[in-house]
């Protein structure tokens, strides 16, 4: 599998590297990926990259058998003035 990655700026040799490992890390397993829709735009500050804590959440409320706690990041956000859409995977 191949990663292309369109960057805008240089990255020297360290940076790159540092960042061929963190998707490794990432990337290597499989983790819980969520889409959801948020109808008000209460959260359109967030960016990719940005961590999400769902520990709030209800223990009936399940991915995949398990319950929705921990901490995602953010992969993915498409912005509306009425709200926004967000993909995000399970980092912890």
């Amino acid at each position: 599998m191949k990663l292309e990655m369109d960057a805008n700026e240089i990255l020297d040799s360290t940076t790159a590297t540092k960042l061929a490992e963190a998707y490794l890390y990432i990337m290597k397993e499989r983790h819980d990926t969520i889409n959801f829709s948020c109808v008000r735009p209460k959260y359109n500050h967030l960016e990719i990259g940005d961590i999400i804590d769902f520990s709030n959440w209800s223990s009936t409320l399940k991915i995949y058998g398990a319950a929705m706690t921990g901490y995602f990041i953010v992969a993915d956000i498409t912005k509306t003035v009425s709200g926004c859409s967000i993909k995000a995977i399970k980092v912890s």
